[in-house]
């Protein structure tokens, strides 16, 4: 009894505040969006792909060394952004002397959900932000995604992207995170009729709205946005701290001939 009623707790703090109504965030138009048939092809097709994706590539990964009342939508934190800014938290919270391969490792698959962001960004779904601050935040929240790597790469030595040629990482992270998709977010969107991540029907932003939506995001999301971006964002990360070091070198280096150059002339 105590268990059911714990449950009928959590069941109304995530879901007794999702408006059905709102395109895009669920209900039963939205879960029969697609027929059945159709989506749990793609669930097999696109996990069988994902599960060898994983087992293909973790083998070679590369490792380091006044307040609102509440919406009552906590299920929306299931979503791989507000997974990602958990991951952050976590990573600016590890103090340096307990960094480890684990730290790495967990770093640089979170950087392979950064694209993400940049397409939330792209394509915002703000019909459901009713509340006060709720777009000013949405928007927030992922710059920060999109920035926080930059900074944790400037501060902590041990956080580097993989090099720019291993393919494995980005094989391992695009499989993870559409296993998560297909089997974790799809499994609770149908038992509960939200829309979580638009794994049931598109986005109203979504520029590929159709039948074959989730068929078109797996391709341009696992075989080019997420490995694409996330190699764009590491070498730009690399290419600005090779300019930066240089300038500082080269900064270094003028003080020290003027430096030189005044006890010359002092000397002299």
């Amino acid at each position: 009894m105590a268990l059911g009623l714990l449950g009928g707790v959590l069941s109304d703090i995530a879901l007794s505040g999702v408006n059905f109504s709102l395109a895009g965030n669920g209900g039963p138009e939205c879960i029969d969006y697609i027929p059945p048939w159709q989506r749990w092809l793609e669930t097999l097709i696109f996990s069988s792909v994902s599960f060898y994706g994983i087992y293909c590539s973790i083998g070679n990964l590369e490792f380091g060394s006044t307040t609102p009342q509440p919406k009552l939508t906590l299920i929306f934190f299931l979503n791989p952004c507000h997974l990602s800014t958990v991951l952050q938290l976590i990573l600016l919270k590890i103090p340096q002397e307990n960094h480890g391969p684990w730290a790495v490792q967990l770093f640089r698959f979170h950087l392979y959900t950064v694209p993400g962001a940049l397409m939330a960004l792209a394509f915002p779904i703000l019909n459901t932000r009713l509340m006060i601050g709720e777009m000013f935040i949405y928007f927030v929240q992922h710059i920060l995604i999109v920035s926080v790597p930059f900074y944790l790469m400037s501060i902590k030595d041990t956080y580097s992207p993989e090099s720019l040629t291993n393919y494995s990482w980005p094989m391992f992270s695009a499989s993870l995170l559409v296993l998560y998709h297909f089997l974790f977010l799809q499994t609770v969107s149908l038992l509960t009729q939200v829309n979580l991540n638009c794994i049931m029907c598109p986005a109203v932003s979504d520029p590929f709205r159709g039948r074959f939506y989730r068929i078109l995001a797996v391709g341009h999301q696992s075989l080019l946005a997420v490995p694409l971006l996330t190699k764009l964002y590491s070498f730009a990360y690399l290419y600005l701290t090779a300019m930066f070091q240089v300038e500082v070198e080269q900064k270094h280096s003028r003080k020290n001939v003027i430096s030189h150059a005044f006890v010359f002339v002092h000397v002299g």
